[in-house]
């Protein structure tokens, strides 16, 4: 577990798959869009196994109630770089304010324990929240995919941010 003042990261249980059910029912979920698609909750909590081996999913909580997720893949080891990304679905908390201390707690853990060189992220969304966040903590924009991703009927350009581990002097303990 990851604890911060107002957060808390600890891994995604098969317990919790109710709970991400009913964020997706109100918006499409992060962890199911594109290759993991899902017909029902039984099939997810059916194949939760192999789902959680291809990435390490993070419950947020504030005082033991979650409201949002984070989570990393595409680890490569010998790149020593991986994807992340983080979003709070609790519309009751300021997404700004955990986010920081989400993304603060999983890029010390990313770049610490995991030892990596470099993260990054990318953002089809100009108003996604995260967006502000990564910028508050140093995260480089290092391009854009043009009309990288399909979304609601219509192709989006694709926002790349990073972060070397060299330049991160902004995760606090």
């Amino acid at each position: 577990m990851l604890d911060g003042k107002l957060v808390s990261l600890r891994e995604l249980e098969a317990h919790d798959l109710d709970q991400l059910f009913l964020w997706d029912e109100k918006e499409d979920m992060y962890l199911f869009k594109g290759r993991y698609r899902f017909a029902s909750q039984e099939d997810l909590k059916d194949n939760f196994i192999g789902y959680s081996f291809s990435q390490k999913i993070f419950i947020i909580s504030s005082n033991q109630t979650p409201i949002g997720l984070a989570s990393y893949w595409d680890e490569n080891h010998k790149n020593r770089t991986c994807e992340f990304y983080a979003r709070v679905y609790d519309k009751s908390v300021d997404p700004q304010l955990y986010l920081t201390e989400s993304l603060n707690l999983l890029i010390k853990f990313l770049f610490t324990s995991e030892n990596l060189s470099k993260i990054y992220t990318h953002i089809s969304d100009p108003l996604d929240a995260i967006k502000q966040v990564l910028e508050k903590l140093g995260f480089i924009k290092e391009g854009t995919l043009r009309e990288h991703r399909f979304v609601k009927g219509q192709y989006v350009d694709t926002q790349v941010y990073g972060q070397l581990v060299s330049k991160n002097n902004r995760v606090k303990a």
